[in-house]
Parts: C-alpha cells; sequence; structure tokens
C-alpha cells in the first residue's frame, strides 16, 4: 500500500491507496488542471464553502492546489481560518480562507477520492512515542508524508475504511 498520511498513526490509522490504484492516478492527474485553473483569472478570488463542501486549496505540505473538504470555519462565521480535510491525500490543515478557491464539477465528478482510511488490525492501545518512531520508520515515510506499507490481508469496514493486516508493521514497532 502506498502511505500519503500518517498523522492519526497513534489511533491505528493511515491514509493510503493499493500501489496500483487507477482511481488514485486518475485524482492525482488532476493535480496541473487544478493548478492551472487555480492560476486562471476565473479563480483568481478566494471562496468561502460551506461546512463539508468541497473546495480547491493550497496544500501546505505539497505546495500545490489539490482537492479539499471544509471541515469547519476556526472561529465560527467570520473566522480568517478554515479547516480542511484534503481528500486526495488523507492529511487535515488549518489554512487562510483565502487559500481556499470554489470547486468546479469537472474536477469531482466521477474521481473519487484517492486515499482510504487503513485501520491496521493489532496495532497497540495506547503506543509508546518509542514504537511510534519505529512505526514511522518501518513506513519509510518522507518530508513530503509518502511511504509505504506490506499488507498481508485487506478487509473492507465501510466506505472508504478498510482493516488492514500489517504483521512486518507491528512486529518492527516491538
Amino acid at each position: 500500500m502506498v502511505i500519503l498520511d500518517c498523522s492519526l498513526l497513534e489511533h491505528a490509522m493511515v491514509s493510503g491507496h493499493h500501489k496500483n490504484a487507477e482511481h488514485a492516478r486518475n485524482a492525482f492527474a488532476l493535480t496541473p488542471r487544478l493548478e492551472e485553473y487555480c492560476k486562471s483569472a476565473l479563480a483568481r478570488d478566494p471562496y468561502l464553502p460551506k461546512p463539508e463542501e468541497l473546495c480547491i486549496a493550497m496544500c501546505p505540505i505539497k505546495k500545490q492546489w489539490l482537492r479539499a473538504v471544509m471541515l469547519q470555519q476556526d472561529g465560527g462565521p467570520g473566522g480568517a481560518q478554515a479547516q480542511l480535510l484534503f481528500y486526495d491525500h488523507g492529511h487535515i490543515a488549518t489554512l487562510p480562507v483565502a487559500a481556499l478557491r470554489k470547486m468546479m464539477p469537472e474536477f469531482a465528478r466521477d474521481i473519487p477520492a484517492a486515499v482510504c482510511s487503513l485501520v491496521i488490525k493489532d496495532f497497540p492501545k495506547a503506543p509508546t512515542p518509542e514504537q511510534l518512531e519505529r512505526a514511522k520508520s518501518h513506513l519509510q515515510m518522507s518530508p513530503d508524508g509518502a511511504g509505504a506499507l506490506r499488507v498481508t490481508r485487506v478487509t473492507r469496514q465501510d466506505v472508504g475504511e478498510y482493516l488492514v493486516t500489517a504483521p512486518d508493521l507491528i512486529r518492527a514497532m516491538h
């Protein structure tokens, strides 16, 4: 599995996709089009989506315009910051409202999110900082947040959520 975010690792969750997933390739192929759109006169002005509305935002980690969903506006209506989930990468960030743009239908229609939530079976209930560091090292997480996880079994739990068996990771933590 390709891992794109491990910010919830302490809760036995990572965000990722199968190494050869066509839906992930399709989602990532949008990046140049999102960039072109966000630099155009059409998307010059910031856009404030409603909570749970899709939008495009400048990702602070990738330094690219990416698809996102607004979770909440910090400080309520009128707040200058918004909390977003970058749904093709799995991470959450708080950004200035000025970094948000309107989602055009052609960037969302028939193109599902690139990542799923992967729940790691047999993960320690309360991992120590040392165990988490060993897990991150095993995942070979790069500075931009990408890594890899070898799994032996994948079981669908819910829409977009899978239980994965990763014995090498569990061994590496102990």
